[in-house]
């Protein structure tokens, strides 16, 4: 089978009548495609046979393999399973550790077309046969919308957990200071929705779909797992004459535009979030380092023997996304920063953690009413 590109479910069931899936340690015995039941159609009734003992699958195919498609997939594996008296299987281009773990929550064996077999049927018999590489990247999930600007739209549900529209969430990113389009948060909100992060159901008193966080752990893992490190294209020292804080209100009031911004790293903006000892020293990404060096005169002279302050610049949006006051970084961007880190700065990302999902919590127990977020003027 090409697997330059995703398989389609016709491609998938021709696979498995032909006899190309390899199933060992079983042996095929039958297979009957698009067999109709009780006025609906199955994808497939299979007979598998091993040590001359004969069970009988009802075949649910699937060429998506998000964790919402999967999910829906394996209620109608058991619903049509039960109807001919078999047992549920569900048949995906690859089945991955975290699909594994849905289809043994549900009762549910599983077999793709890496050679990759999961078969359990209670008290009778368990074969897991996994660990093939997949073979079709591209019907995996797509991770990279929790990753670099289009995690802006992902973040913001770990600050607002409830908005009325797409638009209203798109004018919440903008109040941050996020720039992305409508369509973008589209995008992120469709895969949110199918890796069963976020809902997104009919508001009874709009036409709009209203759109809700549902886990926000889970969110937190999947921003920490895809995120990568802003590209830092030139950094300098310097010996500032005054506290960063000091001067961080006339930065603020340079910092008012895409292209013209600056915020402290996720490590020089931990004590506004937990408690952990370090240097007196700051570090903060800007757009650009010379104008930063400028506007600062005198204030900073560059010094790499003993600085007090490092400017990385770096022209990727995230970073600024949700600046608080004083330029200390939004809480999710210094959590995923300081999980970067060693022992301990892992340790306190914990309290950082532990701060997002109770400000979470703390939201959603006030039942805050959602508005129109107003745009800054920049």
């Amino acid at each position: 089978m090409n697997t330059n590109r995703v398989p389609t479910e016709r491609d998938m069931l021709a696979a498995l009548r032909e006899g190309q899936v390899d199933l060992r340690p079983f042996t095929i015995r039958n297979v009957t495609m698009s067999k109709r039941i009780a006025n609906q159609e199955l994808d497939g009734v299979l007979d598998l046979e091993w040590k001359r003992e004969r069970f009988r699958f009802a075949v649910e195919c699937k060429a998506l393999s998000t964790p919402k498609a999967v999910e829906a997939s394996c209620d109608t594996a058991n619903r049509n399973a039960k109807k001919i008296k078999a047992e549920p299987l569900l048949f995906i281009p690859y089945l991955s550790r975290a699909t594994l773990a849905r289809l043994q929550d549900r009762n549910v064996s599983g077999i793709d077309l890496c050679g990759n077999v999961w078969i359990s049927i209670p008290g009778k018999i368990y074969v897991e046969r996994t660990g093939n590489p997949n073979q079709f990247p591209q019907s995996g999930e797509i991770k990279n919308v929790y990753r670099k600007a289009s995690s802006i739209v992902a973040r913001t549900f770990l600050l607002v957990p409830d908005f009325r529209s797409l638009g209203n969430a798109l004018a919440e990113i903008s109040n941050r200071g996020g720039e992305v389009t409508l369509a973008t948060v589209s995008k992120v909100c469709k895969q949110m929705e199918a890796d069963l992060v976020i809902e997104r159901f009919r508001d009874e008193s709009s036409q709009n779909r209203r759109l809700r966080l549902l886990q926000a752990e889970k969110l937190l893992g999947l921003l920490e797992q895809n995120y990568l490190s802003p590209i830092i294209t030139k950094s300098v020292s310097l010996r500032l004459a005054k506290p960063f804080d000091d001067l961080a209100e006339k930065l603020e009031r340079w910092n008012k535009s895409a292209s013209k911004r600056i915020v402290q790293t996720g490590e020089s903006s931990v004590d506004r979030y937990a408690v952990m000892a370090r240097e007196p020293k700051v570090t903060a990404y800007c757009t650009s380092i010379d104008e930063v060096a400028e506007l600062l005169g005198s204030n900073a002279k560059p010094d790499d023997r003993f600085p007090n302050c490092t400017l990385l610049q770096t022209s990727e949006s995230q970073v600024y996304f949700d600046t608080r006051e004083g330029l200390v970084a939004s809480p999710v961007q210094t959590y995923l920063e300081l999980m970067t880190g060693d022992k301990r700065s892992k340790e306190t990302a914990e309290q950082v953690r532990n701060s997002i999902l109770s400000a979470l919590k703390t939201r959603e127990s006030t039942d805050v009413p959602i508005r129109s977020a107003k745009r800054k003027s920049r």
